[in-house]
């Protein structure tokens, strides 16, 4: 299925240790010795290297196993993420779809493993390896983006859905998505949250940063993103690719016809910017991700680029370290503002000390003093039909007490049905019970005893207790 333009070319996610991604007619990602560019043409079958921007030299013929050319869409989207303990193997993902292959660059074979056949609802979405095991989160498709967590279970070769316990965000889209290895943890803000029937089609933006414990299987929210550049730069009309370096988030704009790079510490709840004063990326970068899905991309902690001064010729592609991006960044203020948690469990405390308070208080004025109908403030608390049933409860303590159809006079039910009588007149002697029990401190005020003669009729009577005090 094909997305909309503005979607299909709005996020570049890069992961630096792990994955790199292209759009092409061939399967092309970074990889090593020094980061350079590697490609398979599906149709050929063989392996190429890049030379430079323009030249790409062939390597090796590739093996194919339980692969469909036709399979692959039209402009593949490729993540390759390496696996750890095998240093020559990669996972190859097809972005928009479901499809996993296994690449060895020593035997020199491509291999299908996965099973699926769905596509189309995970285009752009955020792809990496948690202990062995592929996870893929978010995206964009059938003109909507969503939140779905999702597995690669290797026994079965299928995806399978990670039910959260609590509410995720609305969204897991073109913001600011990856997984914190060192932490076990996945970090989601500031996301792009669109239904074409929604809102006229339009994007909205959910502006709170969440962390996901994958032990407990919640969500936290930490907070509302609240710094105004990453909004600015996250929120324009040429949306930058965001970069993962392992560590940090890279946006990259320019302000004052100068480049610089937001840098994104989500761990520290930190931003900084990194100017670039040495023009090291010339004046602007050569290309934009529609026209290279690799004029800007990170592979182990260098950022790779190609300038503008070489536009016209081919070239080799510049780099810079990441770690001299970190050193010469100015701080720039927090990502978000936290949610202080504690001021609402502080108030939520204070809350219910001030009930109970009232209550205690209400109680002492009320305890063990007379129903005084004649008082203005008693008639407050009891309605006008209940002090007439007391009334009456009164008058009757000294025999068997108040019959069903006294109180159903009472309450002007009798024209009812029996079921409608039972229901209406249980629960007001419920209600009238539960006041005199806090006006009282006695369990049972009303006592509702059946008849001796017909169990299917009840007395109602004050409890001893009660009467006395009244």
């Amino acid at each position: 299925m094909l997305t909309r333009p503005f979607f299909a070319f709005s996020l570049l996610l890069l992961a630096c240790l792990l994955a790199t991604n292209s759009w092409a007619t061939y399967l092309t990602w970074a990889d090593y010795p020094n980061g350079r560019l590697y490609r398979i043409d599906t149709e050929k079958k063989i392996l190429e290297q890049e030379i430079n921007t323009e030249n790409w030299q062939r390597v090796a013929p590739i093996n194919f196993t339980g692969i469909n050319p036709i399979d692959f869409p039209l402009k593949t989207r490729v993540i390759s993420i390496e696996i750890p303990s095998k240093k020559w193997e990669r996972y190859l993902l097809i972005d928009c779809t479901n499809q996993v292959y296994h690449f060895d660059f020593k035997n020199l074979t491509l291999t299908r493993i996965d099973r699926t056949f769905f596509r189309g609802y995970n285009c752009l979405s955020t792809r990496f390896m948690r202990k062995d095991t592929l996870y893929s989160f978010g995206g964009y498709g059938f003109w909507q983006t969503n939140n779905i967590q999702t597995y690669f279970q290797s026994n079965t070769h299928e995806w399978e859905s990670i039910l959260p316990i609590n509410i995720p965000p609305k969204a897991i889209n073109h913001g600011l998505n990856a997984y914190l290895s060192n932490s076990d943890l996945f970090f989601s803000a500031y996301n792009s949250f669109h239904i074409d029937s929604k809102n006229s089609g339009k994007s909205e933006y959910d502006r709170d940063a969440f962390m996901y414990s994958f032990q407990t299987k919640k969500w936290k929210n930490l907070g509302a993103v609240s710094n105004q550049k990453v909004i600015e730069v996250l929120t324009q009309k040429d949306k930058t690719p965001i970069i993962w370096t392992g560590e940090y988030f890279l946006l990259e704009y320019k302000e004052d016809a100068v480049i610089k790079f937001l840098l994104i510490d989500p761990v520290n709840n930190l931003v900084s910017i990194w100017q670039d004063s040495q023009k090291v990326f010339g004046s602007q970068i050569a290309k934009t991700i529609e026209e290279d899905p690799f004029a800007l991309y990170c592979w182990h902690n260098t950022l790779y680029f190609v300038n503008d001064t070489e536009v016209t010729k081919p070239s080799l592609r510049h780099n810079i370290a990441i770690a001299t991006i970190i050193k010469e960044a100015i701080p720039d203020g927090n990502l978000y503002n936290p949610y202080r948690h504690w001021y609402w469990a502080l108030g939520f405390a204070l809350g219910i000390i001030l009930i109970v308070f009232l209550i205690m208080r209400f109680n002492r004025k009320v305890f063990n003093h007379p129903i005084d109908t004649t008082q203005p403030e008693i008639l407050t608390t009891f309605s006008e039909i209940e002090i007439k049933v007391l009334d009456v409860l009164k008058e009757h303590f000294e025999g068997v007490g108040v019959d069903s159809n006294q109180i159903n006079e009472l309450l002007q039910i009798s024209d009812k049905l029996p079921d409608n009588q039972r229901k209406i007149r249980n629960d007001f002697m419920k209600a009238l019970n539960q006041k005199l029990t806090i006006v009282y401190q006695v369990e049972e005020a009303i006592i509702k005893k059946p008849s001796v003669h017909d169990k299917r009729y009840y007395f109602y009577q004050l409890s001893k207790i009660v009467f006395d005090k009244m």
